[in-house]
């Protein structure tokens, strides 16, 4: 770009970075500076009205007569955002150091949002660092507190007794006093279905209690950091697939982490919880071989372990969505549909996996596959506008994104899902559910033979 009084025969262009070019790509114009003003005079003419700059952000209103580029004043940056009518746009890079937008012609509302590049990145790891080091001044604790125990490991046999003793009869009170539910049993007295349900989990509370404990602690056992994997896991998967696929997707999308997280949040519950309900039966041969309990019993722990997990990773989501900007709402209370529909959901497939892997083992290695195809087809990383309407209501046939898109439309979109979402996450979760009692019930009588 440059000017002169006097007229010139040849012309020098300089590159403002080292690459290949062809010829045939650039272009160069040449004004008559007699005509410049007049033509700046009428860009004038069109421009940003009613603008209104605030904190990250930059707003305005354009009317133009015929499709044009809007060129900008602000320094280029890859931390702006742009929607043009509520719709994202992407900016281009003008003159080398500025920014400009292609508007079409027609009134538009223009808005500009900035945001630190690597802003959430940089916040993923600074937390996994503060993690890190609460989990080593844990450890560094729980090792001096295991060294005072051994120290005073000089109690008699007589006071190892009495403790046993004591602790026994506070443990069978606790007991006694948790099974204590006089009016529900008036309630339900007259109700059998009920009083028999009522009468199992009074029977078998103990042991699934104690199972998922052992589920919660087996998972994280002789690993330093310990429940923090809890959090720490999804984060990280975050963390690789913000820095994968911002770049190609997120640019022109507002809230694209918490967009991701929200997807990577949902499949990542799905996958544990199922896997765990899998191995479930075979994991716990040795006590179904030896003791007649109710074998649903292991398979119900492991999904209650990995619906904990989930909790502790939606905690982190929501401190996301603070960060974002996104404002609370009191329609997230209906999150607590889907998360309901989705446990109900992940028992069914469970019931159906743990059944096939007791009799077919290589059924682990086909759902590995099977969740590798389905993260890809749950649009946890690109979204499904590009795609025609027809096809975007067939992304509906997949549960996990059904549950997905319920969860960002109530975050992100700041809607309530329409009443076919809710019949549609309901129907799954239920008929999954049937399906998957009915098959287990078939099966039932002949899992001992295979363990």
């Amino acid at each position: 770009l440059g000017y002169s009084d006097v007229p010139q025969t040849t012309a020098t262009i300089t590159f403002a970075t080292a690459g290949k070019y062809r010829l045939a790509d650039i272009q160069a114009y040449c004004l008559p500076l007699k005509d410049y003003p007049a033509q700046v005079n009428a860009l004038k003419s069109e421009t940003l009205t009613g603008v209104d700059i605030g904190a990250n952000k930059v707003s305005g209103k354009i009317t133009l007569q015929s499709d044009k580029y809007l060129f900008l004043s602000i320094p280029y940056s890859s931390g702006w955002r742009a929607t043009i009518n509520g719709v994202a746009q992407p900016i281009l890079q003008a003159n080398t150091a500025f920014m400009a937008l292609p508007l079409a012609k027609g009134s538009h509302a223009i808005e500009l949002t900035y945001r630190t590049p690597g802003l959430y990145e940089g916040a993923i790891i600074s937390l996994l660092g503060f993690c890190i080091l609460i989990a080593i001044i844990w450890f560094k604790k729980r090792l001096k507190i295991k060294i005072t125990i051994e120290r005073t490991n000089s109690i008699s046999d007589t006071e190892k007794l009495g403790e046993k003793k004591e602790g026994g009869f506070s443990h069978d009170t606790r007991r006694q006093e948790t099974h204590k539910s006089s009016l529900l049993k008036k309630i339900i007295a007259g109700l059998p279905v009920l009083s028999n349900l009522t009468e199992r989990w009074k029977k078998y509370s103990f042991l699934f209690e104690e199972l998922v404990k052992r589920d919660f602690k087996k998972k994280y056992k002789r690993t330093i950091l310990g429940m923090l994997w809890s959090m720490l896991g999804p984060m990280l998967q975050l963390l690789v697939m913000a820095l994968i696929f911002t770049r190609f997707f997120g640019r022109t999308m507002q809230h694209y982490i918490i967009y991701l997280f929200a997807g990577n949040l949902v499949y990542s519950y799905f996958k544990e919880s199922t896997n765990g309900g899998m191995q479930s039966l075979i994991a716990n041969s040795g006590i179904i071989t030896k003791i007649n309990t109710p074998k649903y019993v292991f398979l119900l722990s492991r999904n209650v372990s990995a619906l904990i997990n989930f909790l502790l990773t939606l905690i982190i989501f929501f401190i996301f969505v603070a960060a974002d900007g996104v404002a609370f709402h009191p329609r997230f209370l209906t999150l607590l549909y889907p998360i309901g529909c989705l446990l109900v959901f992940n028992i069914g497939v469970g019931l159906v996996l743990s059944a096939l892997y007791v009799f077919f083992k290589d059924i682990q290695y086909l759902y590995d596959i099977f969740t590798l195809l389905l993260m890809y087809l749950s649009a946890i990383f690109y979204t499904v506008d590009s795609f025609p309407a027809m096809v975007q209501r067939l992304f509906l046939l997949n549960p996990v994104y059904a549950y997905i898109q319920y969860f960002r439309l109530v975050v992100l979109y700041e809607s309530v899902p329409s009443l076919n979402i809710h019949l549609l996450c309901g129907f799954y979760a239920l008929a999954v559910l049937v399906l998957g009692m009915m098959f287990y019930k078939r099966y039932d009588y002949k899992f001992l033979y295979y363990m």
